[in-house]
């Protein structure tokens, strides 16, 4: 964390931010492959619209960790759908099975 802004509340706040973004990825990938295996494009449809707002909010947190660490801190979210382990098939990747650059 940067030393002009360090202090034990900061450094919590970002360890939970972190935690916290790695859950959120971990719900994006399942409610995608949830959305690419169910048969009902209208459950489909809100699936996805699910997973995008999901998106959404993990880049504001994303972007609040920057702002709580530092400038060099970089966040970029992957999703690619069915790539879980043994493929898709309703199992999304274990928390420990994702990848992200930076904040996690």
């Amino acid at each position: 964390m940067n030393s002009d802004h360090s202090s034990p509340e900061l450094d919590h706040a970002a360890d939970m931010l972190s935690q916290e973004l790695a859950e959120c990825h971990a719900c994006v990938m399942a409610v995608f492959d949830h959305a690419i295996t169910h048969k009902d494009p209208a459950v489909q449809l809100q699936s996805m619209l699910a997973a995008t707002r999901l998106m959404q909010a993990s880049a504001a947190a994303a972007s609040a960790l920057k702002r709580l660490r530092n400038p060099g801190t970089h966040h970029t979210v992957t999703v690619r759908p069915g790539e879980g382990e043994g493929g898709s098939g309703g199992r999304g990747p274990t928390p420990e099975k994702l990848k992200t650059n930076g904040a996690a």
